[in-house]
């Protein structure tokens, strides 16, 4: 460790560090691990989970051997909210697979016969973001891969809704 000094922290600009401008002579993980020590000792709770963030990303990016299970976790959270950062990445997440998971539910619906109204599927968008609610609540027999997809869907579902909490107590910890 540098064991460094700071009087007072202020964000460093983004093209300061700058991924696409690497000094290959720099270690950044050593240097994000440092910054993110100073800004916890200064007590600023976003500087430390900015560097944090990028000190993850460093680490995925790095060719250093952390294990595939780390590298799939670290890649994970890099993608679902960097690292506790950013809350739109869930968000944006859980709009997509909900429009995604959407389209063969309608196709089903269709080819079943059933007719929806604005009002019914209006009525039927809890059902997209309650990772509790389940297809066979409802009296529409569905294929077998609808359920299995649903599965999936709602185990995403529930991840990108604890991620994008996650995101947002980032200053209470």
């Amino acid at each position: 460790m540098l064991n460094l000094e700071a009087n007072n922290l202020t964000e460093i600009p983004t093209r300061t560090i700058n991924p696409f401008k690497r000094d290959d002579e720099t270690n950044y993980l050593t240097l994000y691990r440092e910054l993110k020590k100073l800004a916890q000792e200064y007590g600023d709770n976003y500087l430390y989970n900015k560097f944090k963030a990028l000190e993850y990303n460093e680490r995925l990016n790095s060719k250093e051997d952390i294990g595939s299970i780390n590298r799939i976790i670290l890649w994970c959270n890099k993608f679902s909210n960097n690292h506790s950062t950013k809350p739109q990445y869930a968000f944006v997440g859980i709009v997509a697979i909900s429009l995604f998971f959407s389209v063969p539910i309608i196709i089903s619906l269709y080819f079943n016969g059933v007719k929806l109204s604005a009002n019914q599927i209006w009525s039927s968008l809890t059902y997209f973001v309650n990772p509790l609610k389940l297809l066979n609540e409802y009296s529409i027999p569905f294929h077998g891969i609808i359920y299995l997809l649903e599965v999936f869907y709602k185990l995403a579902l529930g991840y990108l809704i604890y991620q994008m909490i996650a995101a947002f107590r980032k200053f209470n910890k």
